[in-house]
């Protein structure tokens, strides 16, 4: 495409909208994601994120696409899910701060791209979230089940089948057993239709995930959903602290970490037994 003076628009661009929020008049690049646009700052873009840096350094041809006479760079992203990144690395403090529960669907969104641009300080502060709702310490883990999420964090259920993906994807094991046992409890429609992004596409588990979820189904020898996924035990020489899991490939196996030696096999049938 050739090159355009300041303010020019051809037939293509014309149909670009700028973003009402994250457009500054002097910024000096264009995010084009989806037909929507963002002005931005380039070094602090490059400043933030490797991928964005090493873009910036690749020398560009007199003819590169402009808008508005700025460098335009096309992303594949979802507009809704690159204006929260966006929003973050601009001003995160004004937009989400700590004490701001969010949905579950705008930190998998932060998580997903921040790890896409290689933007670690966003990505382990997001991951940290979901870590309060998907963890490790049983009581911690039977709260959050309870309320729907931690104070930071607001989730459903069928939102474990995008915190299974998210920890594969960043290699974060701690977030697995909660979540994928959490999985192992959505009725079937729910664990083989996906859990929807915020970007309104489904999301799925893999094939050897949903296996693995319908084995211990299968193996639990109860109906889906016939009891909560974390209760606490009521033998008295068992005392649950924290929950490890594993998933083979065959079936997901999860064993439970007791201060003292014992079978937790009994469960209660739904979260007021809790």
């Amino acid at each position: 495409m050739d090159a355009q003076a300041p303010g020019e628009l051809n037939v293509q661009t014309a149909a670009l909208v700028p973003d009402e929020e994250l457009w500054f008049p002097d910024g000096n690049v264009v995010l084009e994601a989806q037909g929507h646009a963002f002005r931005v700052y380039q070094g602090l873009l490059g400043y933030n994120s490797e991928v964005f840096r090493d873009l910036f350094t690749v020398p560009q041809p007199p003819s590169a696409e402009t808008f508005d006479g700025c460098p335009m760079v096309h992303l594949t992203d979802h507009p809704e899910e690159l204006r929260h990144l966006l929003r973050v690395i601009f001003d995160g403090k004004k937009y989400y701060p700590h004490h701001v529960r969010l949905d579950f669907s705008v930190v998998a969104a932060l998580i997903r791209l921040s790890h896409k641009y290689q933007i670690q300080y966003v990505r382990e502060d997001y991951l940290s979230r979901t870590k309060s709702c998907f963890c490790t310490d049983a009581d911690q883990w039977n709260e959050a089940y309870i309320k729907c999420g931690s104070s930071s964090m607001a989730y459903v259920n069928t939102d474990a089948i995008q915190a299974v993906n998210i920890a594969r994807l960043t290699d974060t094991v701690s977030i697995l057993p909660s979540a994928l046992l959490v999985c192992c409890h959505l009725d079937a429609n729910s664990l083989l239709n996906g859990s929807r992004r915020l970007d309104d596409t489904l999301e799925r588990l893999s094939k050897q995930d949903i296996a693995s979820c319908i084995c211990v189904a299968v193996l639990s020898k109860r109906p889906w959903n016939s009891y909560s996924p974390l209760a606490s035990h009521t033998q008295k020489n068992v005392k649950r602290k924290t929950v490890v899991g594993t998933a083979s490939s065959n079936c997901a196996q999860f064993s439970w970490k007791c201060t003292q030696q014992g079978v937790c096999s009994q469960r209660p049938s739904s979260p007021a037994q809790l």
